[in-house]
């Protein structure tokens, strides 16, 4: 017999991307035989650590951000 794929995901909490990602890995049929691992994690705190600068801190992805948001909980 073989074996289910293993996935992986390492959810940042307060994103809502990662909130997508998590709503389809529930819903899709694409998914339903996978073996899925979820980690909670807090990005700022992974970013900080890392010396890394957010995307939102970035002055061409503030203007385009804010655009995606109707588009995600649509």
């Amino acid at each position: 017999m073989a074996q289910k794929p293993k996935l992986t995901l390492f959810v940042d909490i307060v994103s809502p991307f990662a909130y997508m990602a998590f709503y389809v890995l529930q819903r899709s049929q694409a998914f339903k035989q996978v073996e899925i691992t979820y980690i909670p994690i807090f990005l700022g705190g992974v970013m900080k650590a890392c010396d890394n600068r957010p995307p939102i801190t970035i002055t061409s992805k503030q203007t385009n951000f804010p655009a995606h948001l109707p588009f995600l909980f649509h």
